[in-house]
């Protein structure tokens, strides 16, 4: 802790609404790192600086020449194995805060490295069971045809 000001890394696969509180963050002070998928300019347009932020924008042009190629979306638990471990090496030794997304999280939140840091989950939307339960229920109500993605989990 700085002078009553936490060191915050904020771990985004995308770019959400965590673009919009990272750039609260850093006209704080408080941004250490924001860490996503996203290309720099990205970052840039919000007003966060190149030495707040690390981006992978490869796994973007991963997923989408995996769809094109397979006509089908990368497995989720492979990418988001992937992200995290890149995004662990990235990481700040001397960050207070983690801010993580689900799905993005477990290995980050359950790593000893982490052990004294304080951890925020960010679960941006409802959990995939409920947003399926509530398409269906919403599909039958309209008399549509909802068909959701396959569960691997």
């Amino acid at each position: 802790m700085i002078k009553g000001k936490n060191k915050i890394t904020i771990i985004v696969n995308g770019r959400f609404h965590a673009f919009d509180y990272a750039a609260e963050l850093h006209k704080l002070g408080c941004l250490d790192k924001l860490i996503s998928t996203m290309p720099y300019y990205k970052a840039k347009s919000y007003g966060i600086s190149k030495e707040h932020y690390i981006g992978f924008p490869i796994l973007e042009a991963f997923k989408i020449i995996y769809r094109k190629i397979f006509k089908k979306e990368l497995p989720v638990n492979f990418y988001a194995k992937l992200f995290t471990l890149l995004a662990k090496l990235f990481i700040p030794k001397d960050t207070d805060v983690i801010i993580a997304f689900a799905g993005y999280s477990k290995e980050i939140f359950n790593d000893k490295k982490y052990f004294n840091k304080i951890k925020i989950l960010d679960r941006g939307s409802t959990h995939t069971l409920a947003n399926i339960e509530l398409k269906t229920h919403a599909a039958n109500y309209h008399n549509a045809l909802y068909q959701s993605h396959p569960k691997t989990f």
